[in-house]
């Protein structure tokens, strides 16, 4: 009898919306900026209303309780703006006061960045999208007349410098690793930089698609296959390290300018990939099973929250969230749910 109450409970816990759940953490203010380490460890960046802070949420169930990592600093003020999490016991934050910070424990103590590159005097930190395979963090800048690209292991303590000798390289950055060692990189120009070292050392594969050039918006599932889609451009493909791209867009709607772009794209492996589309004041969700050949609509319906971001951990495992500041979070644990058939119209 217990079992059932504490299920019933649970159930009412978790708004669901067709093959959605709410994770929203409310208690604490909602939350923005997930980000997954695995299928049910969830972090979020929340908001305290009373204090005016904000503060690092953790889930480890899956988004069904939370409980904090880390508030904003009081003495001196410094609010929490961004944050990166590479692993449960390595920590990043970014404070309003454009201060920057690292935990080696999960948060329980914050060392103030004191390690800069050579000759670089200000920071500007990535990781890499796939922070299950590389730990490090990325930085670009100006080194005398030059950009260079550096990446660290160990929160600045030592730098590699990881700038191409290309003189159209510019500086690298948007770093994806696929594995340890293989991983990709975008350039300011848009030229693509691979590497089979763990970042140590770029060789140029390709360009991305017709000069798109948000780089954030490029994803190698493989050493070879990637795939590239952002507002009124794609999606592509390549199949040969971004030296050659095609168009994958059977069953998704007509890109218009100004009426119907695509916004977020997530691929988890060769096959499974996933389209957030934005056509006449809606939202739309496609998925793909066979590597972008076909695509098919999503079939759920969501609140007006204007969910316009997806990432993923595996084909299963995804999360929705809002783009205009809103703070709702939705998870899925079974790629979203049936999708319909390819060659949908959507009408105004």
């Amino acid at each position: 009898m217990k079992r059932y109450i504490l299920l019933l409970i649970l159930a009412c816990n978790l708004t669901v919306y067709g093959q959605w759940s709410d994770i929203t953490p409310m208690h604490w203010g909602a939350g923005v900026y997930p980000q997954m380490l695995d299928s049910l460890t969830y972090y979020c960046l929340a908001g305290d209303s009373i204090t005016n802070q904000n503060m690092i949420i953790i889930s480890e169930d899956g988004g069904q309780s939370w409980k904090e990592v880390l508030r904003s600093f009081i003495d001196p003020v410094e609010k929490i703006s961004n944050y990166f999490v590479l692993s449960k016991d390595s920590l990043f934050i970014y404070t309003h006061l454009k201060n920057y910070y690292y935990s080696t424990d999960g948060g329980k103590t914050m060392n103030l960045w004191i390690g800069l590159p050579p000759g670089l005097t200000s920071l500007s930190l990535s990781k890499p999208q796939n922070s299950a395979f590389m730990k490090g963090l990325f930085t670009s800048g100006l080194v005398g007349s030059e950009y260079k690209s550096f990446i660290t292991y160990n929160f600045g303590n030592t730098w590699t410098d990881v700038s191409s000798n290309d003189p159209d390289s510019f500086a690298v950055g948007y770093p994806h690793f696929i594995n340890w060692k293989t991983g990709f990189c975008i350039s300011g120009y848009g030229i693509i930089y691979k590497s089979i070292d763990g970042g140590n050392y770029w060789i140029k594969t390709g360009k991305v698609p017709h000069n798109l050039l948000k780089g954030d918006k490029v994803q190698f599932t493989n050493e070879n296959t990637g795939y590239s889609s952002y507002l009124g451009k794609g999606p592509y493909k390549t199949t040969d390290g971004g030296k050659t791209w095609f168009l994958i867009q059977n069953g998704l709607p007509e890109l218009v300018m100004n009426v119907c772009s695509n916004i977020d794209m997530y691929f988890s492996d060769d096959k499974n990939g996933w389209l957030v589309m934005y056509c006449y004041g809606n939202f739309y969700y496609y998925r793909t099973e066979d590597g972008g050949k076909n695509w098919g609509k999503l079939e759920f319906n969501l609140p007006s929250c204007n969910l316009a971001y997806i990432k993923g951990v595996d084909k299963y495992n995804l999360t929705l969230w809002p783009y205009n500041g809103a703070k709702c979070v939705y998870r899925t644990t079974n790629g979203g749910g049936p999708y319909s058939g390819i060659n949908e119209k959507i009408e105004n």
